[in-house]
C-alpha cells in the first residue's frame, strides 16, 4: 500500500485524539457540548479508517459513512449556540435523516452515501444562515458577534464536501477536520473569555424588572429589556430604531417621576458620548415599605454602578471615598487598592503631577469644569481621557468642624474615539491616490495663515494644472491616468521646501502654499519663481508608465500676498492667473492688476451683450450674392451688434464672448428667425447663407429648433445654407454629426466658408454632402497679378464641378478680378464689388429697385 496512504492514517488518527483530548482539558463542552461530539465523532472516523487498513473489511466504511451523516447536523447545532442558547425543535428533528440514512446502509439498499445527501447539508447551511432570532439579534446590536467562527465553519463545510466529493480521501477529510477543529476551539475560548461577561449582563438586564433604554443622540431607540416593551406596550420590532413619543417625553420630565396606570415610576436618565440611558423604577407597590431616602439612595447606586464612565468621588485633598467598577477596570485597580488612598498617586502621569490640584482648585470656583486630559493605568499604559468635575456639598463629612465638598469626578476613555478621529481626519484631510491634502484642508490652512502673519511676511501661492489631460483619460484609461497623477504629485513634492503645503483638489489640479516666502513682494516673487522653475523642471521630464513613454505639459497661475488678501481673493486672483496660463504662450503667469481689468472689462461687456440681446439690438446685415451682371441670387447674413447710439460693431468684437458663455445658441436662433423674416417679404430670393458656430452644433435639440422656426414662418429649408468653417471637423462628434444629419434631413443645404485655407479642407467634400463651397477671399485678393493664385482658383473650380457644388468665390472687389474668376468658370460671386453687408430693410428696397 501507498506509503504516504498509511502515515495520513496513523496521522489522522493521533491528531483526532489530540484535538479530541484538547477539547476536554479546555472543557468546550461548557460552552457547546457539540464540539467534543465533533471531536469524538473525528476519532471514531480515523479508528475506522485504520481498522479498515488492517482487516480490510467493508464493515468499517458503512460506520464511515454513519459518521459523515452526522457531521453536517453537528456543525449545524454547533453554530446555531452562537446565535442562540435554545436549538430549535427543527434541528433536533433534523437527526433523524442521517438515521435513516445510516439504517438504509445497514439494510444495503445503499452502499454508500449517495451524493444528494448533500443536498440536505447545504439546506442546513442555508437555514443557519438566516436563523438569528430577534431577541439574538439585540444582543448583536450591542456587542460584537465574532464572524471568525461562522467564516470557519463555511470554509470547513465546503472544504470537507470537495475533499469528499473528488477525493473521497478519508484520512485527509480526517485531518483537515481536526485542524479545523483545533482553530475553532481556540476561538471559543477567547470569545468565552471576552464574551461571557457580556452576556451576562445582558441577560440580567433583559430579566430585570427595571427598565432600561438605551437611546442614541437623536433619540432614537437603540435597545429595550423585556420590562421596557412591557411599560411601552409596543413590540420589539415597533420600537427599536425609531423615536417614541413616550420615551421622549419622559426624557424632558424635570421632577424625574411619572405615573402610569395608576402606578408611580422614577427615573434616571444618564448622557454619554453615545447616546443616552434612560433607566426606569416602579416605586409604588415593592419600594413602599423604603423611605424616600432609600429610594433615592438606592436610585443613585444603580446608576453610579450601572454608567458607564469610571465615576470617583473624591475629598478636596484627593482621597478617594467611593468608585464604581468601571472605574476600577479602567485603571486596572481592585477596589482596596483605591479606596482610602490619593488619586493623584494613582492615576496621574509624572509629568502632569501638579495638574490634579490645579483642576480641583478651579472647580471649587466654577462648580463644574471638563477638560480633556492624560491618565496611566496600574501597568503604566496611558489612556486619553475627558475628565468632567463637579462639586457637590456634604454635611455628613467635616474638617475642622466645617462641611467639606466633596468632588465627583467622570472618566470617559476617548483612546479609541481620537483614533478613530484621527483616521477620520486623515481621510478628510488627504487625498486617497496622491496622498496630498484634500482641498478642503488646504482652503482651512490658507485661512489660518492670513490669520497668524504678520504685516510684513509675504506668501506664495501655486496653481499647476496638466495641459489636456482628459485626452489621456479618454485614450489611455483611468489606471493610466490615476498612476500619472501619482507620479506628478511624487515629483512636485520632492522639488518642494519641508512645510510647504500641497493639495490635489481636483483630478488633474495641483495647488501649493509657499509660506513666509519673503519680507517684499519683491524678494517672495523671486523666491517662488524659483520654486516653480524647480517644479517645472521636474514634471516636464519624461514619464515612463506601463512600458510607455509620456512627455505631459503643465500650465501655472502664481500669486504673491500678504495679510491684506484674504483666502477668497487670494484664490480669485491664482485662479485668474492660471486661466491666463492656460490660454497663453508663457505657462507660468503672476498674477497682476491688468488681468483683473481684463475681466472687469469681460464681464461689463458680457452684461451689455446680454442687455443688447434682449433689446434686439442684435441684427443681421445682408451681403449680396450675385452673378456676373450683378443680379442678386441670394445673400449672406452677418451678425452686428447695432447700439443705441447708432455705432455698428462687427461680431469680431463678440462673438467669441458669445461662444465662451453659450449665448451662441440663442442668438443663432435669433439670426435665424431675422432670415426668415427677409425671405417671407421676399420670394424672389434665392437662398440666405448663415453662418453657424459650432458651439451651436454641440447643442443635441439644434436642428430640430432650426426645424421649428424655419416651419413656423413656411420657409422652405433649402432656402436656407447653413455655412460651417474647418474647425468643425475637429470637434466631430456624435451630437455634431447627428445635428449635421438632421438639417440635411430637413431639407437645409450645407456650405462650406473659406474653402481651400485649412488642411482638412478637402477632406470634407468626402464626409459631407455639401452643396455648395465658399473659396476664401485671400485667393482673390492677389488677383490679377499673382498666377499661383489663378491656377489655385481653376483647382477649386475643377474639384467642386467634379463634385457638382457651386463654388463662390468672397471678396471680389473689382472688375478685373470678376473677369478671371467669370474665364474660369464661376457664376456666382460675393465682395464689395457687388455690395457691402447692409440692414436687411436697406437689403429689400434694393431687391425692390432690381
Amino acid at each position: 500500500m501507498n506509503n504516504y496512504i498509511v502515515f495520513s492514517i496513523y496521522f489522522s488518527v493521533i491528531i483526532s485524539i489530540v484535538n479530541f483530548i484538547y477539547s476536554l482539558n479546555k472543557k468546550i463542552s461548557n460552552s457547546c457540548k457539540a464540539i467534543p461530539i465533533l471531536n469524538l465523532s473525528l476519532v471514531l472516523f480515523s479508528i475506522l479508517e485504520l481498522l479498515k487498513l488492517e482487516n480490510n473489511s467493508s464493515i468499517f466504511g458503512i460506520f464511515q459513512n454513519g459518521i459523515l451523516a452526522f457531521l453536517p447536523v453537528l456543525f449545524t447545532t454547533f453554530i446555531l449556540k452562537f446565535h442562540s442558547e435554545i436549538i430549535p425543535r427543527k434541528i433536533v428533528l433534523s437527526y433523524s435523516i442521517p438515521i435513516i440514512y445510516i439504517i438504509l446502509t445497514f439494510t444495503k439498499v445503499f452502499k454508500n452515501i449517495p451524493y444528494n445527501y448533500y443536498l440536505f447539508a447545504s439546506l442546513l447551511i442555508i437555514y443557519i444562515t438566516f436563523f438569528p432570532t430577534k431577541k439574538s439579534m439585540d444582543y448583536i446590536r450591542i456587542r460584537y458577534l465574532n464572524s471568525n467562527i461562522i467564516t470557519i465553519f463555511f470554509a470547513s463545510i465546503f472544504f470537507y464536501v470537495f475533499i469528499f466529493i473528488f477525493y473521497k480521501n478519508h484520512p485527509v477529510l480526517s485531518i483537515s477536520l481536526s485542524f479545523v477543529m483545533i482553530v475553532i476551539q481556540s476561538i471559543i475560548i477567547n470569545r468565552k473569555l471576552t464574551d461571557h461577561p457580556i452576556d451576562n449582563l445582558i441577560k440580567s438586564i433583559e430579566q430585570a424588572n427595571t427598565i432600561f433604554v438605551l437611546l442614541d443622540e437623536d433619540d432614537n431607540v437603540l435597545y429595550i429589556n423585556e420590562a421596557g416593551l412591557k411599560f411601552i406596550g409596543l413590540s420589539r420590532d415597533e420600537i427599536i430604531g425609531k423615536k417614541n413619543e413616550e420615551i421622549i417625553k419622559i426624557t424632558k420630565t424635570s421632577n424625574h417621576l411619572i405615573e402610569k396606570n395608576g402606578k408611580t415610576y422614577r427615573f434616571s436618565l444618564q448622557e454619554t458620548n453615545a447616546g443616552k440611558v434612560l433607566i426606569i423604577n416602579d416605586i409604588t407597590s415593592g419600594n413602599k415599605s423604603f423611605s424616600s431616602i432609600d429610594i433615592l439612595s438606592n436610585l443613585f447606586d444603580s446608576l453610579f454602578d450601572n454608567v458607564p464612565d469610571g465615576v470617583v468621588i473624591i475629598k478636596e485633598d484627593g482621597t478617594i471615598l467611593k468608585c464604581n467598577r468601571q472605574f476600577l477596570e479602567m485603571f486596572g485597580y481592585s477596589k482596596d487598592e483605591v479606596i482610602g488612598e490619593t488619586i493623584d498617586n494613582l492615576i496621574v502621569p509624572e509629568d502632569l503631577s501638579n495638574e490634579p490640584k490645579l483642576l480641583r482648585d478651579l472647580v471649587k470656583n466654577q462648580k463644574t469644569l471638563r477638560v480633556e486630559t492624560i491618565r496611566k493605568r496600574k501597568d503604566g499604559k496611558k489612556l486619553e481621557v475627558r475628565l468632567t468635575v463637579a462639586k457637590i456639598k456634604n454635611n455628613n463629612i467635616k474638617n475642622n468642624d466645617k462641611t467639606e465638598d466633596l468632588i465627583y469626578a467622570f472618566y470617559t476613555d476617548i483612546t479609541s474615539e481620537k483614533e478613530a478621529l484621527n483616521i477620520v481626519r486623515n481621510t478628510l484631510q488627504k487625498d486617497i491616490l496622491t496622498g496630498l491634502y484634500t482641498r478642503s484642508y488646504f482652503l482651512r490652512r490658507l485661512m489660518s495663515l492670513n490669520e497668524f502673519s504678520l504685516s510684513d511676511d509675504y506668501h506664495g501661492i501655486i496653481l499647476i494644472d496638466i495641459d489636456n489631460f482628459s485626452h489621456i483619460n479618454i485614450l489611455k484609461s483611468h489606471a493610466f491616468g490615476d498612476e500619472i497623477l501619482r507620479q506628478v504629485a511624487l515629483r512636485i513634492k520632492n522639488s518642494l521646501r519641508e512645510g510647504d503645503i500641497i493639495s490635489r483638489p481636483y483630478a488633474d489640479e495641483f495647488w501649493i502654499i509657499i509660506e513666509k516666502a519673503g519680507k517684499n513682494y519683491q524678494q517672495a516673487r523671486e523666491v517662488i519663481n524659483n520654486i516653480v522653475s524647480k517644479i517645472f523642471n521636474e514634471i516636464s521630464k519624461p514619464y515612463y508608465i506601463d512600458g510607455e513613454v509620456i512627455e505631459l505639459k503643465f500650465s501655472s497661475g502664481l500669486h504673491v500676498f500678504s495679510i491684506i488678501d484674504n483666502a477668497d481673493e487670494v484664490m480669485r486672483k491664482a485662479n485668474l492667473a492660471l486661466k491666463r496660463a492656460k490660454s497663453s504662450k508663457d505657462k507660468i503667469i503672476f498674477y497682476n492688476i491688468l488681468i483683473d481689468n481684463e475681466l472687469q472689462e469681460k464681464s461689463t461687456k458680457e452684461r451689455d451683450l446680454r442687455e443688447a440681446f434682449h433689446n434686439r439690438e442684435l441684427k443681421i446685415f445682408l451681403q449680396p450674392i450675385c452673378k456676373y451682371d450683378k443680379t442678386i441670387v441670394g445673400a449672406e447674413a452677418l451678425l452686428r451688434w447695432v447700439k443705441k447710439d447708432g455705432s455698428v460693431l462687427p461680431p469680431i468684437e463678440f462673438i467669441q464672448l458669445l461662444e465662451e458663455n453659450g449665448m451662441i445658441v440663442s442668438v443663432g436662433e435669433e439670426i435665424l428667425r431675422q432670415v426668415c423674416e427677409v425671405l417671407s417679404e421676399n420670394n424672389e430670393l434665392k437662398f440666405i447663407d448663415i453662418n453657424v458656430s459650432p458651439v451651436q452644433l454641440r447643442d443635441e435639440k439644434m436642428a430640430e429648433r432650426f426645424f421649428n422656426i424655419v416651419s413656423s414662418y413656411e420657409i422652405d429649408p433649402s432656402k436656407i445654407v447653413i455655412e460651417i468653417t474647418e474647425n468643425i471637423l475637429i470637434d466631430m462628434n456624435d451630437i455634431v454629426k447627428n445635428n449635421i444629419e438632421k438639417l440635411l434631413k430637413y431639407g437645409f443645404e450645407l456650405c462650406i466658408d473659406d474653402f481651400g485655407t485649412g488642411y482638412s479642407s478637402l477632406a470634407y467634400l468626402a464626409l459631407l454632402p455639401l452643396k455648395k463651397i465658399k473659396i476664401d477671399r485671400s485667393f482673390v485678393f492677389r488677383l490679377p497679378n499673382d498666377r499661383k493664385s489663378i491656377k489655385l482658383l481653376e483647382a477649386i473650380y475643377n474639384i467642386a464641378k467634379a463634385f457638382q457644388l457651386e463654388a463662390i468665390p468672397e471678396g471680389v472687389e473689382n472688375e478685373k478680378q470678376l473677369e478671371i474668376l467669370s474665364m474660369i468658370g464661376y457664376k456666382l460671386f460675393q465682395g464689395f464689388f457687388f455690395g457691402k453687408p447692409i440692414p436687411t430693410y436697406e437689403f429689400l428696397k434694393r431687391l425692390t429697385k432690381e
